[in-house]
């Protein structure tokens, strides 16, 4: 197999863990060719570091973008699922909105839901909480929409927080950032 400038390119993106760079370039090469197989990409990091994907944060903290909103997060979901399915992941577990503030979770979820098929994308619904939101909502709402609830990001939690989601949030996924040192 002859490698083009733009695969040897990928490949090295790929190799140097550059995604944005990765990515910019598969958006160019599908927009180059209709017939661009996602899977190739896919495989290579699944080959050199042992790892099938399952799960799939489309934007972390939309909030801080100028381009994500709750309809375009919608629309990469709706794409993201026709994807993955197509390179043979049926199960990836997508995640949205990823909100930096739990208040933003439900605006931006039901923006999401204004794209057909949107809502039947998503798996998870996921926020930070760098500020207060209505947990129990937050909760009522996926569990009304059969989907799952994450905590994916905060650095000040604490048990008390911990038992806030897991009984109000009803999260299946908790996850305090921290630098260790």
């Amino acid at each position: 197999m002859i490698l083009d400038a733009a695969s040897l390119e990928l490949v090295n993106a790929i190799e140097v863990k550059d995604y944005a760079l990765a990515e910019a370039l598969v958006g160019k090469m599908k927009a180059q060719a209709g017939d661009f197989d996602y899977s190739k990409p896919t495989a290579a990091i699944e080959a050199k570091y042992g790892v099938t994907l399952d799960a799939f944060e489309v934007v972390l903290e939309p909030e801080n973008t100028s381009y994500w909103r709750g309809k375009q997060i919608g629309q990469a979901l709706v794409a993201l699922k026709s994807m993955f399915q197509g390179a043979g992941y049926s199960n990836v577990n997508l995640i949205a909105p990823g909100v930096s503030f739990a208040y933003n979770t439900l605006p931006y979820m039901n923006e999401i839901a204004t794209v057909p098929g949107a809502l039947q994308s998503v798996k998870t619904v996921s926020y930070h909480r760098y500020d207060l939101g209505d947990f129990a909502a937050i909760g009522a709402y996926a569990k009304a929409n059969g989907l799952q609830t994450a905590m994916s990001e905060w650095t000040g939690g604490e048990i008390d927080t911990l038992f806030d989601d897991l009984t109000l949030a009803n999260v299946s996924s908790w996850q305090k950032w921290a630098i260790a040192g």
